[in-house]
């Protein structure tokens, strides 16, 4: 489990087998924690000035700036997902969409107000994966110290800002553990349910954020009061000091796995063919069962595939920051599928 929050709820679920629930944390948080900072240090910012500070805008998926038109959502999802005209599930894209278009009506003239508020310094809006191309540009307009940036990961961008402002993104979580100075932006009401918007200050109108972004830019500090310690950040994350949540995992591997001295050796090259031909089969079962895809329909990726220089570029940055695992060799075996051995 990630945090006491999590224990909790899992282990009132399942009573018969709490002894087998355990509190570890995530190794997604151990990125988030300060003393990894090194780990995204050689990382480029592209088309950022180094000499000039600047805020990250982070943005959570919004349907309106999908690649796809709210309409063809709508259909592409009838098939399989509606059931009739009684299916809240169906009305709840709609209320989704009005809440999104209401957010943005705030979030963009205030993306304007601060950077013309601060020319010296750089607004850098950093777009969900699946906010389609060329959607901010369009929405922002020209705006001299404005960004919008997609390369590159988000954590990097996010150790170096000044401030990050955002409303129910899961960067708010990595924001409060890094230590960086953070503001939930919150004009209206129906993204107040999101938990990463009880963290950091809160900003209810644009006249407030571009209040806190001078404070953050001319006055702050990253432990000026920015974060309220404990509270929902330890309670949802759990392990934010002490070992890593990577150790405390393979701890508890290690503690119930029986010995695997004498165990086959694993193949990796085998185990790819087996993945691709079950993802295949996989595939074409959904095929038949669900049908094609509306024509047109664009279907986005959060997570996109690594390429293999950014599969041995991530080792590098863990070996620098952890001053570990020298001795151990990555190969890429497939799109999904990375081996770590003994060198």
């Amino acid at each position: 489990m990630w945090g006491p929050h999590d224990h909790a709820k899992l282990t009132a679920l399942h009573p018969r087998h709490a002894d087998r629930i355990v509190q570890t944390g995530s190794p997604r948080v151990d990125l988030w924690r300060p003393e990894l900072a090194d780990f995204y240090a050689s990382h480029d910012l592209p088309g950022l000035d180094p000499q000039r500070p600047f805020i990250l805008v982070a943005h959570q998926a919004a349907i309106v700036m999908d690649h796809n038109p709210f309409w063809q959502r709508i259909a592409d999802q009838r098939p399989q997902y509606f059931r009739g005209d009684g299916d809240a599930h169906e009305w709840g894209w709609y209320r989704r969409c009005v809440g999104e278009v209401r957010y943005l009506e705030h979030l963009v003239p205030a993306i304007r107000a601060v950077g013309r508020a601060n020319p010296d310094a750089q607004l850098v809006i950093r777009p969900h994966p699946l906010d389609a191309p060329g959607a901010w540009e369009a929405l922002v307009g020209t705006v001299p110290n404005v960004i919008v940036a997609r390369e590159g990961s988000a954590s990097a961008w996010l150790r170096r800002a000044a401030l990050v402002v955002h409303n129910g993104s899961t960067i708010g979580f990595e924001a409060a553990t890094s230590g960086v100075p953070l503001v939930s932006f919150q004009p209206v009401d129906d993204r107040d349910g999101y938990v990463s918007n009880q963290l950091g200050r809160p900003a209810r109108s644009r006249e407030e954020l571009v209040a806190l972004v001078h404070t953050a830019l001319h006055e702050g500090s990253p432990d000026g009061g920015w974060h309220s310690p404990g509270g929902v950040l330890e309670e949802r994350l759990g392990a934010l000091a002490g070992p890593l949540a990577a150790n405390r995992i393979v701890d508890e591997w290690e503690r119930i796995a029986p010995s695997v001295r004498d165990a086959q050796p694993f193949d990796a090259v085998r185990s790819h063919v087996v993945a691709e031909a079950r993802r295949a089969a996989g595939g074409a079962r959904i095929a038949v069962r669900a049908g094609a895809r509306r024509p047109g329909f664009v279907t986005g990726h959060k997570f996109t595939e690594l390429r293999s220089e950014q599969v041995l570029g991530t080792a590098e940055d863990l070996w620098r920051a952890l001053g570990r695992f020298e001795r151990v060799r990555i190969v890429r075996r497939g799109r999904r599928l990375v081996e770590v051995a003994p060198r």
